[in-house]
């Protein structure tokens, strides 16, 4: 007995042709009193509310002064904003800290032994005057069994570098958001 036919499939439902969309509208421009016409805005919808008095409105539970004293300066103490610190400012931040740690940077006995693949990243708190607060050391790379036992001693390379260097010279403009808490990588071929 020969197979039944297989079914023919439905056509496609024609597409319905594309609508033009209407051009965007420009973007609406606030006045330089824009918060003075929400202001007077506001009043006026206060008035109208109350003068309908067995009318329920669904507007804002906002009262006519929402915005009174908006524009008068906090009574709080004011904080200075952080500086906004570039990629390009940190890098330059990071080679400067480098130029003044790199002299300090002694090795001693320590190069040219496995050591060398050791590098070590310290997490370096300044104070303003460009003074050491603290240098931790945040993770070690590098380290294998050939030079494990020489992990501590370029830990302490590393921190007696900044230490020694102490105080930096750094912009005190970019402290604040910049060099008052950074990451260093200690690499030693890139130190000598």
């Amino acid at each position: 007995m020969p197979a039944p036919p297989a079914p023919k499939p439905a056509p496609a439902p024609a597409k319905e042709p594309r609508k033009a969309e209407p051009p965007p509208k420009p973007a609406q421009r606030l006045s330089s009193d824009f918060l003075k016409d929400i202001s007077s805005a506001a009043k006026s919808e206060a008035k109208g509310a109350s003068a309908g008095k067995g009318n329920r409105t669904t507007g804002s539970a906002l009262g006519p002064d929402f915005l009174k004293g908006i524009a008068s300066p906090s009574a709080g103490k004011g904080t200075t904003a952080r500086a906004q610190i570039t990629g390009a400012a940190m890098n330059g931040l990071a080679a400067a800290i480098k130029r003044q740690v790199q002299p300090c940077y002694e090795l001693g006995a320590l190069g040219g032994t496995p050591a060398m693949a050791i590098v070590t990243v310290l997490q370096l708190r300044f104070n303003k005057d460009g003074s050491v607060q603290s240098a931790q050391v945040v993770e070690q790379t590098g380290v294998d069994g050939s030079n494990a036992r020489y992990k501590q001693q370029m830990a302490e390379v590393s921190r007696a570098a900044v230490l020694r260097c102490s105080p930096l010279r750094l912009p005190a403009e970019l402290y604040a958001g910049g060099w008052e808490n950074i990451e260093m990588g200690f690499i030693p071929r890139q130190m000598q």
